[in-house]
């Protein structure tokens, strides 16, 4: 049977924790922000389903991984007294990982908007 108390507590929590992500990382804070101005873009310049499904993914992917770095980061932060030397090696990997996913965000949002761009500037020339 479905117990709606715990589902809505486990919701309660995921939103908790998502809200202390957003408090504690200026990363995210500013990937969430872009993320915004691209959605409200995507409405002013009216791209396709396609485009639109593709731009939640990429940024949903980048949110993600902003949330599980912040998350191991803690981790390590935790453990570290007794963590092998490798703790800020893994640090930059996670770091790494969150870099790679900006840049494929970005590369999806130039590639999804430099089209209507390039035609807006061709119809006022």
């Amino acid at each position: 049977m479905l117990n709606f108390e715990k589902l809505l507590k486990s919701f309660k929590n995921a939103f908790r924790g998502i809200y202390h992500v957003f408090q504690g990382e200026q990363n995210f804070r500013i990937h969430a922000f872009l993320a915004v101005l691209v959605f409200i873009l995507a409405f002013i310049v009216k791209v396709r389903i396609g485009e639109f499904i593709t731009l939640i993914i990429s940024i949903s992917i980048l949110l993600v991984l902003e949330i599980i770095n912040t998350a191991m980061e803690k981790v390590i932060d935790v453990i570290k007294p007794r963590v092998h030397h490798y703790a800020a090696e893994i640090k930059d990997v996670l770091a790494g990982a969150v870099l790679v996913g900006a840049i494929q965000c970005a590369i999806v949002v130039l590639f999804v908007f430099i089209p209507y761009f390039i035609s807006r500037l061709s119809n006022i020339f």
